[in-house]
């Protein structure tokens, strides 16, 4: 039928974003893309979810964005639950990359809501791929641990593919925000051999490989740092991506001994991040130039990124990234300005049912 001839092509697509060959899948969304646009969107909201998809994955946030809030509008008008589950959860996915995390928290706890309701797993170990990620930028132990064992009981054993990746990706930034590196290191590890074996050559997928890079480079583990640069540099070469661009050239900052090849590695990051915005990121990439500014005694310079950083941090309140933006800035001898943290933290004093509402309204 009609939904189906929309959605083979939509989900070949998305298999090949997921692989890594972006050439591949363009053809198939093309594909997808013209059955779709004559189509009336209430017979093809599956089709449009897995394009969407593939617009986050492959970093074009505005028109995943545009398509999202389509499908979620379909869905809810058709009282479709699944829908608008799947809807939910990609949405929090792109608001994390676009640094909306309050938004990003609300959406997902709508979309685990909504997939409990109607018992599928599947939708059920997105939703929780999505929280426990923030929970660990966040620096809430807890809650991260709470998500991800609840995904290996409740969801792992239906088959649903990729949460192991995602459990133990979540981890591992968990105890990189906290500083922990042998614990963030031995997780993402873990993240990386699951990856490697489902064959994931997309590192936005489940971007632990930026995490891995950086905890190895923290952790003076220079030659296994520079095997995951090597594939994160071959992958960003071959998708044209940011995110493996930009997180490489931060951990080979982190490991540079020369200053001034430390500071090219940095504003390569920042080249990067002109093509395509992504704040949580950004921010971390300042942390590493303030503190290798600082280290290399050169404390005026350090201050202004560091508090371009603790200015972000503080925004999606990265609370353990903002303390070490803080700590950093306190050894230049500046004092750290959190006048503005109250209300850039506004919309995270709301529960996400208050912010359901507020934003419905």
């Amino acid at each position: 039928g009609p939904a189906a001839c929309l959605t083979v092509p939509a989900m070949v697509a998305t298999a090949f974003v997921m692989a890594g060959e972006i050439d591949h899948a363009a053809c198939y969304r093309r594909r997808a893309q013209a059955l779709l646009a004559p189509a009336d969107l209430a017979a093809g909201p599956p089709a449009a979810a897995f394009l969407a998809q593939g617009d986050i994955w492959t970093e074009q946030y505005e028109p995943g964005r545009l398509c999202l809030g389509a499908v979620m509008d379909a869905g809810r008008r058709a009282g479709a639950p699944a829908i608008l589950s799947q809807a939910l959860g990609l949405s929090a996915e792109l608001a994390w990359w676009t640094g909306r995390w309050a938004s990003a928290h609300a959406d997902a706890t709508e979309a685990l809501q909504r997939a409990e309701a109607i018992s599928q797993p599947g939708l059920i170990g997105q939703a929780l791929a999505q929280l426990s990620r923030i929970a660990a930028a966040r620096g809430d132990r807890e809650r991260c641990d709470e998500h991800v064992e609840r995904a290996r009981q409740e969801v792992e054993p239906y088959g649903v593919g990729g949460l192991a990746v995602h459990g133990a990706a979540a981890l591992g930034l968990c105890a990189l925000s906290r500083g922990d590196l042998t614990t963030a290191i031995d997780h993402l590890e873990r993240a990386w051999d699951a990856a490697q074996a489902a064959g994931l050559g997309n590192p936005n997928v489940v971007p632990f490989a930026g995490d891995l890079a950086e905890a190895l480079a923290r952790a003076g583990a220079a030659g296994r740092a520079r095997e995951v640069l090597a594939w994160l540099q071959e992958r960003a070469d071959a998708t044209g991506l940011v995110y493996p661009q930009a997180a490489a050239a931060r951990a080979r900052g982190i490991l540079a001994r020369d200053p001034a090849e430390a500071e090219a590695c940095f504003a390569t990051a920042h080249a990067a991040y002109a093509r395509q915005q992504m704040p949580f990121e950004q921010a971390r990439t300042l942390l590493c130039q303030g503190e290798a500014l600082r280290r290399g005694r050169r404390p005026a310079d350090s201050r202004r990124p560091l508090r371009h950083a603790l200015t972000i941090f503080n925004s999606l309140d990265a609370r353990p990234w903002a303390a070490r933006a803080m700590i950093e800035l306190d050894a230049t001898g500046a004092r750290a300005n959190t006048r503005n943290t109250a209300s850039a933290l506004a919309l995270d004093s709301l529960s996400p049912q208050e912010l359901q509402v507020a934003r419905a309204v």
